[in-house]
């Protein structure tokens, strides 16, 4: 049943405003007959291009009438998603803009919603903060309420470490904030270029798969005309055996349909949602098993462990060559090679996913830490940080703080902090971290400036990783229409050479 309402939400002109309602804009009825009047009419164009009858090409334009909704709607979420970065990216640099002239959260929200009106999530969310920091003066916790009120309509590590930031100076009245705000504000200033940099990308990717999709089907449409033209040239009793055929129906039909998809997955995949939201990811409880795993792990223990149970598998690679039989002794060694090899490739698949889990979360933790440097020291910095810091990083993160408790002046828990795994940019940027800790106040802040730009490298890494991650489906998307039309060429070929074949056999 609850399929079924989904369906509707496609399908039903009212469901359909209504959830693009939801989204801030309005869809008229007469922009929706025309999106499905357009959709019917390509599909006849298409069904006649490929001489389909009348069944198939309604089965075509129903699947068409079905996407429409889809399509609209994923529409209408990209350009939401659009307004929703561009609200808060201008909420966080006006933040940053009053709260510099007058280090106060109240005063800064107050003179900030005049500037994000234009966003009605943004200007409710804002005003719920507003009442809660002035209806409840006494709390002590009223302005992390607040932020929290903010963070949960809009998901951004960069939200979260702007307030903690904001939080912190006024919590202590510090009066050493500029340096931190500054380079808050490049780093948030960084992340806008270089989202719309992405967003461009993007937009000339699907440029060019929507050209691709296109292509693919006129070369397919131009071969069914070539083949329509071979018809002619038969005698009258053979005229249709190659398109009105019942395979060529078929494929041509499946070959629409799967394009139909994959341009309806094109178009809903890019829906903007990976714009703000950073923080998806950064409770992977399987995560933890992969690092005990290598932390855990014998190379020598495994390897002994490999031969016992790959050696229980050489009686089947001996009987099969007594018995003659390629198949068993095939089998034996397959599964000796197996035996051998699968702790070490778990091993290492297991490590790899640890580390790019590493390079996505840990640019994002330092950019937190880095603005903690303006009020603390390293080590304590580290420590408030475990609680909100992702699963991929707490763990070790802990382990830092039992050894520098230990040894508070070695060197060695910056430089071993991530053990067995390979990430040599990150542990040269932690070790930045033993410098600040070493030197005086004023010239730990240089080096927190340089962390903070240099981290920028990592940082756009990792956002990188991240966003394909979320549009893992537009790579794939790229690579079928040329596979499929290639496909759908030999089958009509194939058909042709049938055509001819039993053209030629009924002269005979």
């Amino acid at each position: 049943m609850k399929k079924l309402k989904g369906l509707l939400r496609y399908v039903s002109y009212a469901q359909l405003s209504r959830t693009i309602a939801g989204y801030g804009y309005e869809y008229s009825v007469k922009t929706h007959i025309v999106k499905v009047v357009l959709s019917l009419f390509a599909m006849t164009v298409a069904g006649i291009a490929f001489y389909l009858d009348l069944g198939n090409i309604v089965i075509l334009g129903v699947t068409a009438f079905l996407v429409t909704g889809i399509i609209a709607i994923s529409q209408f979420a990209y350009m939401a998603n659009n307004d929703r970065f561009e609200a808060l990216a201008n909420y966080m640099e006006m933040m940053i803009l009053y709260f510099k002239r007058q280090p106060k959260i109240l005063s800064a929200l107050e003179q900030t919603l005049e500037h994000v009106s234009d966003n009605k999530d943004m200007k409710r969310v804002l005003g719920e903060a507003i009442s809660i920091i002035t209806g409840d003066t006494r709390a002590s916790n009223v302005y992390r309420k607040a932020f929290d009120v903010i963070e949960a309509e809009f998901p951004c590590s960069r939200l979260h470490t702007l307030h903690g930031f904001l939080l912190s100076v006024e919590m202590e009245s510090s009066l050493d904030y500029q340096d931190g705000l500054n380079n808050l504000y490049f780093d948030i200033r960084s992340w806008i270029t270089r989202t719309y940099e992405y967003q461009g990308e993007l937009k000339n990717l699907k440029r060019k798969i929507s050209i691709i999709l296109f292509l693919s089907i006129g070369i397919a449409a131009f071969f069914a005309r070539l083949l329509h033209k071979a018809e002619l040239g038969m005698p009258e009793g053979a005229k249709g055996i190659i398109t009105q055929s019942t395979l060529f129906q078929l494929s041509t039909v499946i070959y629409l349909l799967i394009f139909i998809l994959l341009y309806t997955l094109l178009q809903s995949k890019i829906n903007g949602q990976w714009l703000i939201n950073d923080m998806s990811e950064r409770t992977d409880a399987k995560i933890g098993r992969y690092i005990s795993f290598v932390e855990n792990y014998d190379d020598k223990r495994e390897r002994k462990k490999s031969v016992v149970a790959a050696a229980v598998f050489i009686p089947f690679v001996v009987i099969g060559i007594t018995m003659n039989s390629v198949m068993i002794s095939g089998m034996g060694f397959m599964l000796i090679l197996l035996c051998l090899f699968k702790q070490g490739m778990t091993y290492k698949s297991r490590k790899k996913a640890v580390e790019k889990a590493l390079i996505r979360e840990f640019p994002m933790w330092l950019r937190e830490i880095s603005m903690k440097l303006n009020n603390t020291v390293v080590v304590r910095a580290i420590e408030e940080s475990i609680d909100d810091s992702a699963a991929v990083l707490s763990g070790f993160l802990m382990r830092f703080i039992e050894r520098t408790e230990k040894d508070p002046t070695s060197i060695k828990p910056y430089r071993d902090f991530l053990g067995k795994f390979d990430a040599a940019e990150l542990s040269t940027a932690f070790k930045t971290l033993y410098a600040v800790q070493t030197l005086s106040k004023s010239e730990s802040k240089k080096y927190v400036t340089d962390l903070i730009e240099r981290n920028q490298i990592l940082v756009e890494k990792a956002e990188r990783m991240r966003n394909e991650d979320s549009l893992a489906g537009v790579t794939f998307i790229s690579l079928m229409p040329m596979l499929l039309m290639s496909f759908k060429l030999i089958l009509d070929m194939g058909l042709l050479i049938a055509g001819f074949l039993s053209f030629s056999k009924g002269i005979m």
